[in-house]
Order: C-alpha cells, then sequence, then structure tokens
C-alpha cells in the first residue's frame, strides 16, 4: 500500500474573517494609493499645464502692447506662462487692441489685473474690454494696486477676438503706463481626460 504523499497538492491555507477583511482591505487602500499616486503625478500637471495654454491670447491689430512674461518673478519661478500686457498713454491718449484667444471654441470672456503704474500722480485712465462685441467689464482707475477682474461678465463660446480700450481722463502732463497684467482668456478648467485634447 502506498504511502500518502506529503509533496503533493497543498490545500489553501484558510483565514478567519478578521484575517480575510483586513486582507481585502489593504488590497483595496494599495490600489487607492496608485490611482492618487497617478492623479497626483500625472493627471493634474497635465490639466494645469492645458488649462494655462488655453488661457493665451495672441495681438492681432490696433495700438501693440508691450509684452513681458512673469516681469516680478523671482529667478527660476517663471514656471506658467503669465502674459503682462502695457501700454504707454499720453496725456489724452486714447488705445484700442484686439487679441485672439488661444481657444475660441471654448473663450467666454476675460481675467487678470488692471492697474496704473506709478510714475504720473493724478493720471486716470478709463478702460472697457469686450468679447466679440459684447462688453464683459469696464473701469477707471488711477495708479496704485492691481485690480482683479473679478466681476468680468462670461459670455456664451465661441468668442473669436478679445477687445481692450482705454483712454486718459485727466488733464496732468505726464505718461502713464497702463497695464492688464495675467491677460488671459477665461476658459473653463479641464475636469476629464478627454478635455485634455485637443490642446
Amino acid at each position: 500500500m502506498a504511502e500518502p504523499s506529503t509533496t503533493g497538492d497543498r490545500q489553501p491555507v484558510k483565514r478567519s474573517f478578521r484575517e480575510t477583511y483586513w486582507y481585502e482591505l489593504g488590497a483595496l487602500a494599495d490600489g487607492f494609493l496608485k490611482v492618487l499616486f497617478v492623479v497626483g503625478v500625472v493627471y493634474l500637471p497635465a490639466v494645469v499645464v492645458v488649462h494655462t495654454l488655453r488661457e493665451g491670447v495672441e495681438f492681432v491689430s490696433g495700438t501693440e502692447p508691450t509684452s513681458s512674461y512673469c516681469p516680478d518673478a523671482e529667478p527660476g519661478r517663471c514656471t506658467l506662462l503669465d502674459e503682462d500686457l502695457t501700454w504707454s498713454l499720453a496725456p489724452g491718449a486714447a488705445m484700442e487692441t484686439t487679441l485672439k484667444p488661444s481657444r475660441p471654441a471654448i473663450a467666454r470672456g476675460a481675467q487678470g489685473w488692471m492697474s496704473v503704474h506709478d510714475g504720473c500722480a493724478g493720471a486716470e485712465v478709463a478702460w472697457q474690454i469686450f468679447a466679440d462685441d459684447t462688453q464683459v467689464v469696464s473701469g477707471v482707475i488711477r495708479p496704485g494696486p492691481p485690480r482683479e477682474l473679478e466681476s468680468a461678465r462670461r459670455v456664451a463660446p465661441p468668442v473669436e477676438r478679445i477687445r481692450i480700450t482705454a483712454h486718459r481722463t485727466d488733464t496732468v502732463n505726464c505718461t502713464a503706463t497702463f497695464e492688464w497684467a495675467e491677460a488671459k482668456a477665461d476658459v473653463p478648467w479641464p475636469v476629464w481626460p478627454w478635455h485634455l485634447w485637443p490642446l
């Protein structure tokens, strides 16, 4: 009679309910951490980059502004393309500039910060921004801290052109520097992966 084999098929180890519970919970936690890693390291940076590229504006016609990127940033800190547009306005001067959004199909307005640089005390600039033919925001600004376009109106896409006009309303005899800092089109954030393409 053959001896029973000690190297044959082994029966699976039976775990208690508690052991099985913690084992499954650990597997779920491991999978969740992997998903968080992909989202944090790959997806979120891609969302930021794509959104930044879609916010851009490009000069088309009119009074051409001086353009600069991150002029006040510390060395190595200009990672996003924050474009500042400036115009020099002599006493009584006016200007009009037309810009094109990077993604007209999803553009719905404008965003950024408006200011008049120090150095021309008493200067006053009245300005308006249009999305195509619809005025989305306007104001009057004097030298001082920049003011955010937080009250800018949104319109239904597409927006083919963004137009800004400005004129001096004061009588002081000096040239004022009018600035639209972080000049951008207002576009929605991409939420789902299929929103990332095309740029």
